[in-house]
């Protein structure tokens, strides 16, 4: 029993912990607490609006991928809850915590066994207080899910034998973080290096490589196959099909640093972190043997922002972990040389004013509009917009910018037109992209919609509040009778002036239901008149918010 006890010195050292693991226990508490005020605070980005429409719309029975929209099903219990979308987005920004808590979990490990305890703590407090990661780990996207999972497979690839239920564990991880985003191929490498170092015979080295290549090989095959992918995958194959090509022209276009502002801000907002990827490439190409191989790997996520189209600000959170693992020496040198007691404070400052500098006007704007649109519609209707802002049914879910544009154009129909004649769209906001084009705004022929779309909106929507529209028409004035089209149906409340609708006389303020289909104004009229949606639609007291309703990510 003697023989097998603990030294004292043991014994003091687990059970009184030294000053430099308490000041990491409280650092990373501190730095939770500051992410978790921030995942409060910080206005909401136009993605979160759209992938928290995703959520609803699943739920209201309309078409979702099944690809790379994993928040939808993790979170589907959240619009029950009481609460305003911004409440709903909150909680599941901080829901959030647990994965980016597994991806920094995970660094720590790995470079834990490769290095040490204190490099390990300050590579994680580096990754979490590092610009970006700060600001955007949290978002309600796809990223941090994806990199949870790749992250847990590089664990069980670096720490643990190559057996066949860690093997198995790898796949499914992987297999789950390429159905959260495509993107999750950028770790492909590092893990197939990491697992392949740790096959101890050449033939099996090469076996893996050749089955490696077999992989790879069908897939393009298969891509580039229409009829085959169709006819054993059915015929939804050749959507999946087209969305992957087209994913592949518009995420890898051929131009070096397609986003160059956003990797330079990123090293601006995180120097020391900026400093330490620096130095530990350096470290990686004078790195002996194939040991050169894995740590240069490691850094291939980290290169994906040369060529990848979409490196913007929440990219930074699902790439920079192997990064800042291959760096783990540069990291242990700084370390040995200020001391860890010095090292995390001064990550923690950095990350303390990021959140100072962020603006928390922003989400109290963006509270205003969605409670001034749930008072003019207190019951959900279905309505047209960029983002996806309300919860109520999207007519078109999909963008009208970026991508969700560029696809939109290219089907080359009235989507929006055929939309609202498929169920009735009374509500309009202008919250951005291409619905711009509306009254007091100017936007190019290639931003805008179709002209049929255009024609469409211009022709059936009324401004209200702000840049809240709704259904109506405008009927001049005039002498003779003429026809009214009605695209959207419903109940209209007369404005401005009377008018003889199909045969009956209606003052203003009065109401009048006006079926889908042509209608007869009779004449004369003396003034112009105008029918809005609804039954004496209410409008907010406070003024639409003069200053802007987004920041840049």
């Amino acid at each position: 029993m003697a023989s097998s006890a603990l030294p004292l010195s043991e014994v003091k050292r687990w059970r009184l912990p030294s000053i430099e693991r308490w000041a990491a226990i409280v650092l990373i508490v501190a730095v939770a607490l500051l992410q978790a005020e921030l995942a409060v605070t910080k206005s909401i980005n136009w993605d979160e609006f759209f992938h928290y429409a995703e959520i609803n719309a699943a739920l209201q029975g309309r078409s979702v991928s099944l690809l790379q929209t994993p928040y939808v099903r993790l979170f589907s219990w959240v619009p029950a809850l009481p609460g305003s979308e911004i409440d709903h987005i909150r909680l599941i920004r901080l829901l959030f915590l647990p994965f980016e808590a597994a991806v920094a979990a995970s660094l720590f490990l790995i470079i834990r066994k490769e290095i040490d305890r204190e490099t390990a703590a300050c590579g994680a407090l580096a990754y979490v207080t590092g610009g970006y990661v700060f600001l955007h780990a949290l978002a309600l996207r796809s990223d941090t899910i994806a990199a949870a999972l790749l992250m847990v497979a590089l664990a069980l690839a670096s720490l643990r034998a190559p057996k066949p239920w860690v093997l198995g564990a790898i796949a499914i991880l992987t297999a789950l973080a390429t159905l959260s985003t495509i993107k999750s191929v950028f770790y492909f490498p590092v893990i197939g290096v990491t697992l392949w170092l740790k096959l101890e015979t050449r033939p099996r080295r090469v076996l893996a490589v050749v089955a490696a290549i077999a992989v790879v090989a069908c897939a393009i095959f298969l891509l580039v196959s229409p009829a085959l992918m169709a006819q054993w995958f059915g015929p939804g194959a050749r959507e999946t099909q087209a969305m992957l090509r087209e994913a592949g022209v518009r995420m890898f276009p051929g131009k070096l640093l397609p986003q160059p502002s956003y990797l330079k801000w990123q090293m601006e907002s995180a120097p020391i972190l900026a400093g330490i990827i620096v130095w530990g490439a350096y470290c990686a190409a004078r790195a002996p043997g194939l040991r050169k191989l894995l740590e240069l790997s490691r850094f291939i996520p980290l290169l994906g922002v040369a060529f990848y189209f979409n490196a913007y600000p929440y990219h930074y959170a699902f790439i920079m972990p192997p990064a800042v693992i291959a760096s783990a020496p540069a990291i242990q040198a700084i370390v040995r040389r200020y001391g860890s007691i010095s090292v995390g404070p001064v990550l923690f400052l950095n990350a303390a004013i990021l959140s100072l500098h962020q603006d928390r006007g922003v989400i109290r704007r963006q509270e205003d509009v969605i409670s001034g649109v749930h008072l003019i519609f207190p019951q959900p209707v279905t309505y047209i917009d960029d983002v996806g802002i309300v919860a109520f049914p999207r007519a078109v879910n999909r963008f009208t910018s970026g991508w969700g544009l560029a696809d939109y154009r290219s089907q080359g129909g009235p989507v929006y037109l055929r939309a609202a004649e498929a169920e009735p769209v009374p509500l309009l906001i202008d919250d951005g992209g291409a619905l711009d084009f509306l009254p007091g705004h100017r936007i190019a022929e290639k931003d805008s919609l179709l002209p049929a779309d255009r024609a469409f909106v211009s022709e059936n929507y009324l401004p209200h509040w702000g840049k809240v529209f709704v259904a109506g028409k405008r009927i001049p004035a005039g002498q003779s009778a003429l026809e009214l089209p009605i695209v959207i149906p419903g109940l209209y409340t007369l404005e401005s002036s009377p008018a003889e609708i199909d045969g009956l006389h209606h003052g203003v303020g009065d109401v009048v239901r006006l079926d889908r289909g042509a209608h007869t104004i009779a004449g004369p009229r003396a003034g112009e008149t105008l029918l809005r949606w609804g039954d004496h639609l209410p409008r907010p007291a406070a003024q639409w918010p003069q200053q802007p309703l987004f920041t840049d990510f």
